[in-house]
């Protein structure tokens, strides 16, 4: 799991290998993302907006990441105990994006080589994946 916001093209002119392309795309992705969350934690009718879900409307049940946006923005306002009420897995997703971009980072830094760095990242995107399908069905089945 990364997000890549940036052109690939317009990285891929900065760095030596298409490697380090990936990781310095998602890096800045990664930060840009927490930043548009701290800036519309800040804001009043980010928090405020009613929860509309396609897939629930839909199907009657809410999807996987339902209130993970919710969560997060409890997060940017430091509210822990609102973000995991809200969806456990928020708080899951910040640790995992903050724990990847921690390993990105050391491999840029070449502190660890590329089969360490993508086993990293591949373990913690399976083990959030597991860890959301495993609440969205005890979710489903609950409610």
């Amino acid at each position: 799991m990364h997000i890549a916001l940036v052109p690939p093209s317009l990285i891929r002119k900065l760095c030596q290998s298409e490697s380090d392309a990936i990781h310095i795309n998602v890096l800045f992705s990664c930060a840009l993302l927490v930043s548009i969350f701290s800036w519309l934690g800040g804001l009043r009718f980010a928090t405020s907006l009613p929860h509309f879900c396609l897939f629930e409307h839909a199907l009657g049940i809410p999807c996987p990441g339902c209130d993970i946006t919710a969560a997060l923005l409890a997060l940017a306002h430091l509210d822990i105990n609102r973000s995991i009420s809200t969806q456990p897995c928020g708080v899951a997703l910040a640790s995992t994006v903050f724990i990847q971009s921690t390993i990105r980072g050391a491999y840029l830094l070449r502190l660890i080589n590329i089969q360490r760095t993508n086993q990293g990242v591949n373990a913690l995107s399976t083990a959030f994946t597991a860890l959301l399908m495993t609440f969205w069905i005890f979710r489903v089945f609950n409610q």
